[in-house]
């Protein structure tokens, strides 16, 4: 298939997982990332609690967008993990959305620092991506030889057939 193609030799056999459309997503931000289990001073139900209280402080700031975010497909690439689609936010409305949750949340720190919550969980991304494709294992051919390949065989593949299309 067109996944495979962009790996060479034995590694055209490493499976990987195309997420169907309906997962797909744009991390606004991680509160606290599900791989990182609670501390055992906090549990699960206090996290959700507090971390609720920082979303719900960042959602009633003025900044906070009120209108749809606008959204374009920048581009899309496959590396050593993963295959994203990096989008162009053209209404400044993620980067609002990030800035009222960092704000709250240092706004809120010591209310989270009396139940056990470290700021330190917090994760916003620097760029705006939503994962197609994760790898199973991380293949070993180099990650600019997969993007190069994925460009060519995937990427430049569809544009053509796209305007081959009618309209």
């Amino acid at each position: 298939d067109e996944i495979s193609a962009c790996l060479v030799g034995s590694e055209l056999c490493i499976r990987y997982s195309l997420y169907p459309a309906s997962a797909l997503h744009v991390t606004v931000a991680t509160f606290h990332a599900f791989t990182q289990p609670p501390s055992l001073v906090v549990s699960e139900d206090v996290l959700a609690e507090q971390w609720k209280s920082v979303f719900d402080a960042a959602t009633s700031m003025p900044e906070w967008p009120t209108l749809a975010l606008q959204l374009s497909i920048d581009r899309a690439q496959i590396g050593k993990r993963a295959g994203i689609l990096l989008w162009k936010d053209t209404s400044g409305g993620m980067d609002a959305m990030r800035q009222c949750i960092r704000t709250a949340a240092k706004q809120l720190e010591p209310q989270l620092q009396a139940t056990g919550i470290s700021l330190d969980t917090l994760r916003i991304p620097g760029i705006v991506h939503s994962t197609f494709l994760r790898f199973y294992q991380v293949p070993t051919t180099p990650g600019p030889v997969i993007q190069e390949r994925f460009q060519e065989q995937v990427v430049l593949s569809r544009c053509r057939t796209q305007s081959r299309l009618p309209s």
